[in-house]
């Protein structure tokens, strides 16, 4: 089907409508200028750091924050991931801040995989919603299963998720925007979905900044347990 348009050498009939199905809020912002489907970016700028660079932070807590997504169909929202570390300078880094369109075995075969990537991880926060903690006990079988991961001891988090998004969200706008938060450079399409953001009804994915603001909410609650050093009376000459 074709119709006529104002400029036939820029404009194709079939990808107007594929970009009108795959992202009809997007369609109207950009092509029809539709300023009712036009959000205020809630993020105005980030702060970011080489891996390297993060690495050599001396951080107190470190924790893998997940959410599955329900499909892996080009509509579904991603599985997000983010690698969280809460340094001595009370700054949150994202280490690594992924986002993947997998099933159930990849989900978990790939927190499988950074817990190998980041040793350092001890609590892994997985949100219960989707697999009815499924995924959870099929990660402990795994762990179980690998000879470098079966002596971490690794807690897990899994819980229902029924406050509203943009609420949680709205928690890190101030520690995004001045700096607080600190992201790993090299994750940029995790990154762009956080500062594309305009709140749920304007934005077509919120898995990253969700993840986000779940890793502030999780990391706060990791007690730290300090090491109990004896002191040799010998070396006060008692």
């Amino acid at each position: 089907m074709q119709y006529k348009t104002l400029w036939p050498d820029k404009y194709d009939c079939l990808d107007l409508a594929i970009d009108y199905y795959n992202n009809p809020v997007a369609f109207k912002q950009e092509m029809m200028n539709d300023a009712s489907k036009i959000g205020e970016k809630w993020f105005i700028s980030n702060r970011t750091q080489s891996l390297e660079e993060i690495q050599g932070h001396n951080f107190i807590k470190n924790i893998l924050v997940c959410d599955p997504a329900n499909s892996i169909s080009n509509k579904a929202d991603y599985s997000a991931f983010a690698v969280g570390g809460l340094a001595d300078n009370d700054f949150l880094y994202i280490k690594k801040g992924e986002l993947l369109k997998v099933g159930f075995d990849d989900f978990c075969n790939h927190v499988i995989k950074l817990l190998r990537d980041f040793p350092e991880i001890t609590h892994v926060s997985i949100e219960k919603n989707l697999y009815m903690s499924a995924d959870v006990l099929k990660i402990k079988e795994l762990i179980n299963k690998d000879d470098e991961l079966k002596y971490r001891n690794i807690t897990f988090i899994n819980r229902m998720q029924k406050k509203n998004k943009d609420e949680k969200i709205s928690t890190i706008i101030s520690d995004v925007n001045n700096g607080r938060i600190i992201f790993n450079q090299d994750d940029t399409d995790f990154i762009e979905q956080i500062m594309s953001f305009c709140g749920q009804e304007y934005s077509e994915h919120d898995d990253a900044p969700d993840a986000v603001a779940q890793s502030t909410i999780d990391i706060k609650e990791i007690e730290v347990i300090q090491k109990i050093k004896i002191l040799d009376r010998r070396k006060l000459g008692l």
